[in-house]
């Protein structure tokens, strides 16, 4: 009955749906109706309309009998007539409890008469008092003797009023009843048909949300069942044509909804598929339409997007990035054919974080993709979205070949002028001589990755692929603007092997051991391990020190000191924090030096550079456990609210804010403000953020908490 002039939105039981807080907004509305009492719709959520500024009515009894009660009375004191239908389900069927309502509620919406509720075999006190009260001259009960008995019927008559049962052998005819009730004998007597699931435990949900919808609309409510369609809904839908509108509701089978299509001679529309259900920022999403000859034009919308153009290949399959905030999101593709009008298909999406948007993407993979008669093309896939525009602009903007490099074995000689074991790529602004076409350029297919070119001798000579440190962003080049080693850093280089094996030289394993024991007071040390094969000795291993090092998580390195410790192979390597540099090689002065505690805990990565014939090499530190103190596990953003959620392996306490700090794509530092505790390891600060924030951080004590 309310929905006669107001929409039924819902909820879950805890807190307010998003969807739903933005819907009201839209609507701009000044009064919200909330159904049921806090065990429904919680004190929580009708708090948070009140503090919004909505004036906010509940409605609500003991049991959802007294509930509709309460309804009816706010809606009609004094109604001429109303509607009876079952309250409960019976033992093992609990959608016998809604079934003949949903059918019901479009025809209570377009004629204001209120759903009252009844046990089936008596009245039900609550029911009765509101007849007695509100006197109307008629009731029609929905249902048969199953779902509301004769003796129900016979206390209502009683009371002076004109009964009429509005039912049929099942829910399905119920339903075809009630639409001949509203006065539509067949199809195409209204203005069409809302198909609703009328079989499932969860369709009550569409279902009485449809309610509104079919009544301004004037369309006949019928029930489907799974895939099928019954026969009492197929022979209604028999009645209709091609230009009887059909609205298919949320949840209903996609078979039931093409049955009812070709029942009403209508071409069936393509169909729309999603391949993900959850995938990161700026991360593609996958489907396919089919068939694929018949799209025109293919758009979608939501989850960040604004009508964007997405290609459809030959084999119908199709690609689309997607932007938007993490968080919930839906997708709606509107997809234009050539013979079957225009349609549009929802799916619901969960984007999750995106790696970090630091400004300098770890190498991970390199691959030779395809090979010429000259030319082979060498794929670089890095550890995040590379999002430069480097790649795409004029000369002046773009990175040359020469920031990337393939190594070959030591003792190959090369037809290269050069006589070199390293191999640049060709790029045209360096070797203007050579058509290769664009080199590097973003690989179409795969947002991380970048395709370079390189003479076929080359490549078939190489073991080991190098990208120098600005060669891929994953921000915006600004002119001018510096891009240093990721966040957490990494080496100089960024080197990964082919798969055909690694350099015929000794390479870096791994780092681990990092320890201070038994070292003088500043000192700390960390073993490297190599892959010695057969035939080589120690001395493959670099012996000077200072070729060895170790990156902090904020990017700082630490060269190391003295003679390394060989054995095997292995080399245990000494660093001291006071040698802590800056990227570009500046060296800590006294009392800006990290403690060396703080050194230790950051260490993440530990390399060995190159000697002309050897590139750069790095590895992860191999960690043996975390720290004592509580330790930070995630940050998450709350746009909106302008918060940021830290969160901690353990309790905490004593929050520091100078201490927490939030990182920009550009480099660039938030300092929040009113840190709070908000549960046992959960702090929340305040802070100017956006979308633009890409990680957070926080330093040596900016809580307390065990250990």
């Amino acid at each position: 009955m309310l929905q006669a002039t107001a929409p039924l939105l819902l909820t879950p039981t805890a807190s307010l749906a998003p969807a739903v807080d933005s819907e009201l907004k839209r609507l701009d509305v000044d009064v919200v109706h909330i159904l049921g009492g806090p065990s429904a719709v919680s004190t929580a959520v009708e708090d948070s309309l009140t503090q919004q500024g909505y004036t906010v009515r509940r409605h609500r009894g003991a049991t959802r009998i007294e509930t509709a009660v309460e309804v009816a009375k706010a809606g009609a004191p004094s109604a001429t007539e109303v509607i009876v239908a079952r309250a409960f389900g019976g033992e093992g069927d609990p959608t016998q409890a809604f079934a003949d309502s949903l059918a019901a509620g479009a025809w209570a919406a377009s004629s204001g008469v209120p759903v009252l509720l009844t046990e089936s075999g008596t009245l039900s006190a609550a029911t009765q008092a509101y007849l007695e009260s509100s006197k109307p001259a008629r009731a029609f009960v929905v249902g048969g003797t199953g779902a509301v008995s004769d003796a129900v019927l016979a206390q209502i008559a009683s009371m002076g009023i004109q009964t009429e049962r509005v039912s049929g052998p099942t829910r399905f005819d119920t339903a075809v009843e009630i639409a001949k009730q509203r006065g539509m004998d067949d199809a195409t007597d209204g203005r069409g048909v809302a198909l609703i699931e009328g079989q499932a435990e969860g369709a009550w949900a569409p279902g009485f949300a449809a309610a509104g919808h079919a009544a301004r609309k004037r369309l006949a409510v019928l029930l489907a069942n799974g895939d099928a369609l019954p026969e009492p809904t197929a022979a209604y839908l028999a009645g209709g044509d091609d230009a009887t509108e059909l609205v298919c509701a949320a949840q209903l089978a996609e078979a039931a909804c093409d049955a009812a299509s070709q029942a009403l001679g209508k071409q069936l529309a393509p169909t729309v598929t999603l391949n993900e259900g959850s995938v990161a920022q700026y991360a593609d999403v996958t489907g396919t339409v089919e068939p694929p000859e018949e799209v025109l034009s293919l758009t979608v919308s939501g989850c960040g997007l604004a009508d964007r153009s997405v290609l459809v290949d030959a084999d119908g399959s199709y690609a689309t990035r997607i932007e938007g905030s993490p968080g919930e999101c839906t997708l709606t593709f509107t997809l234009k054919t050539r013979t079957r009008g225009t349609f549009t298909k929802t799916f619901s999406l969960t984007v999750t974080e995106a790696a970090p948007a630091t400004s300098n993407p770890e190498l991970v993979e390199a691959q030779v993709v395809s090979t010429g008669a000259q030319v082979a093309t060498v794929r670089y896939v890095f550890s995040e979205v590379v999002r430069a525009t480097s790649y795409e602009n004029t000369a002046t903007d773009r990175i040359p070949g020469t920031q990337f490099v393939l190594y070959a074995p030591r003792g190959v000689q090369t037809t290269s002028p050069q006589s070199d074991t390293r191999f640049q790529a060709q790029d045209p602004l360096t070797n203007p001589t050579t058509d290769l076409g664009s080199s590097p350029r973003r690989d179409p297919d795969n947002n991380r990755a970048v395709l370079v070119d390189f003479l076929v001798a080359h490549v078939q000579k190489a073991t080991t692929a190098v990208a120098l440190k600005e060669a891929a962003h994953s921000v915006d080049v600004v002119e001018g603007q510096s891009y240093q080693p990721s966040l957490p850093g990494s080496a100089p280089l960024k080197q990964v092997q082919f798969p055909e094996g690694r350099t015929d030289l000794s390479d870096l394993v791994s780092v681990g051991s990092v320890t201070a024991q038994n070292m003088p007071p500043g000192e700390f040390k960390a073993t490297f391990t190599f892959d010695l094969k057969e035939g080589q000795t120690e001395a493959d291993s670099p012996t000077n020190a200072s070729a060895y090092g170790v990156v902090l998580a904020d990017g700082r390195i630490i060269p190391g000191k003295g003679t390394p410790a060989r054995s095997g192979t292995t080399a245990t390597v000494t660093f001291a924090a006071s040698d802590t540099r800056t990227p570009d090689g500046t060296v800590c002065t006294e009392g800006n030096c990290p403690p060396l505690q703080e050194a230790l805990t950051g260490v993440r990565r530990g390399y060995v550079l190159g000697d002309g014939t050897r590139p750069l090499q790095a590895a992860p530190v191999v960690s043996d456990g975390v720290t004592v103190g509580p330790d930070l596990v995630s940050v998450a953003i709350d746009v909106a609210g302008g918060t940021a959620d830290f969160t901690f392996d353990d309790t905490v306490s004593s929050p520091d804010v100078s201490k927490f700090s939030l990182y920009l794509v550009n480099g660039s530092q938030l300092t929040p403000t009113e840190p709070s505790i908000v549960s046992q390891r959960v702090v929340r600060v305040k802070a100017a953020v956006s979308k633009l924030v890409v990680g957070g951080g926080v330093a040596a004590q900016a809580v307390s908490g065990p250990g």
